[in-house]
């Protein structure tokens, strides 16, 4: 496996360090292991398959292609964003449908969009009404209290 992790990273045309930093361990540590000095743990292992798309068996055992299938496009935003798996269901699904169906699925979400806009909107003028109220309640209160204050003579 030592072999195939320096042959991964000359494939990929970085240095030991870069390869590391990607993996989070030191250029050393890369050194190490490409030498046969240390072994890669299977935390290393799993970080090397996840952040470069290798496939495990040719990892693991010199078998089949380097690399795995490239991932789709929606597979990517929600690895690159850390959206959750429905986000990248949705993407993988709207990715499937004919143009007229997008075009659909598109103009339902501008409205949904729209729609929980026009709440929010509607929220925040009550909210600045309710401190309207309060501010116009609290200043009759104050002034009433003043007029008091002055009429005990």
């Amino acid at each position: 496996m030592n072999e195939r992790i320096k042959e991964l990273r000359r494939a990929l045309k970085i240095s030991q360090e870069k390869f590391g930093n990607r993996i989070r361990i030191s250029g050393a540590s890369v050194s190490k292991i490409e030498s046969g000095e240390n072994n890669p743990s299977e935390q290393t292992i799993s970080l090397i398959l996840s952040e470069f798309n290798v496939s495990e068996k040719w990892l693991r055992e010199g078998t089949g292609d380097m690399f795995n299938a490239p991932a789709s496009e929606a597979e990517r935003l929600v690895k690159k964003y850390s959206f959750p798996d429905i986000v990248g269901k949705l993407l993988t699904v709207y990715e499937s449908l004919n143009e007229s169906q997008q075009e659909a699925v598109l103009e339902y979400a501008q409205r949904f969009i729209s729609s929980v806009i026009d709440e929010q909107n509607i929220e925040a003028k009550t909210a600045a009404y309710r401190e309207e109220l309060l501010a116009e309640r609290d200043t009759e209160t104050s002034s009433a209290s003043q007029t008091g204050n002055g009429v005990t003579a």
